[in-house]
């Protein structure tokens, strides 16, 4: 081209994600270990100085700072990340990070470190995140959501003719007289809802009121990730 050869590489890094002729991405995982490992040990500095971070402001930034960084177009090198020597390099880099967030000895487990400090193996988060990307593209994923029914976009196609479609009718209440109140009280039971969504836990609470008194109320726990809504 132009008089100029094009040379032939054994690799190429192209929007971030560094990849060789046989595709292992090996190369890309260590470098953004590499990456992950410079930030950390920054931290790990600051930490010494003003007498450590807490766990949870640790675990937050290794969720919102570390992570998104080794799990750059995971996508596309997912297969590897159940070769031995990638997860080998995952499981140095989380090992420390896990060791700060529960605040525990060097000797202590990669696998009791990350319970403690409530972290998924970084092989298994790549391949969670996969498995969501492509349910969301409504691609079946085996049998990873086969105990659930999971919501997916309708087609337009699909959806009732509008003239079919339920009315909702409404209406402004601008004075609060007994016989409004009257004409426009509920008959049976009033059931209040609400849910929370804290530190990535949700819940859910009910309560009922029958008569003006209350009858009963009960709040669970919903999978983490459901929504308020």
């Amino acid at each position: 081209m132009s008089n100029t050869t094009i040379a032939l590489v054994d690799e190429i890094r192209l929007l971030a994600l560094t990849m060789n002729k046989r595709l292992t991405f090996i190369a890309h995982v260590s470098k953004a270990c590499k990456k992950a490992a410079n930030i950390y040990k920054g931290i790990a500095i600051a930490t010494k100085v003003t007498w450590g971070l807490s766990p949870e402001i640790m675990r937050t930034i290794y969720v919102a700072v570390i992570e998104p960084i080794l799990m750059y177009a995971s996508r596309a090198w997912v297969p590897a990340a159940s070769k031995l020597g990638v997860r080998k390099m995952l499981v140095a880099l989380q090992r420390s990070v896990a060791l700060k967030a529960c605040r525990a000895y060097r000797t202590v487990s990669l696998h009791s470190a990350l319970i403690l400090s409530r972290l998924l193996p970084l092989d298994i988060r790549v391949r969670e995140a996969t498995w969501l990307s492509e349910v969301k593209r409504r691609k079946h994923v085996r049998d990873v959501c086969a105990d659930r029914e999971l919501e997916s976009p309708v087609d337009f196609c699909e959806l009732p003719h509008p003239a079919h479609v339920l009315e909702l009718e409404f209406e402004s209440v601008e004075d609060l007289d007994p016989t409004t109140m009257d004409r426009l009280a509920i008959v049976g039971p009033n059931i209040y809802s609400d849910g929370s969504l804290i530190e990535g836990k949700v819940g859910a609470a009910l309560k009922e009121w029958r008569d003006g008194v209350k009858s009963g109320n009960s709040a669970d726990r919903l999978q983490s990730f459901s929504t308020v809504f």
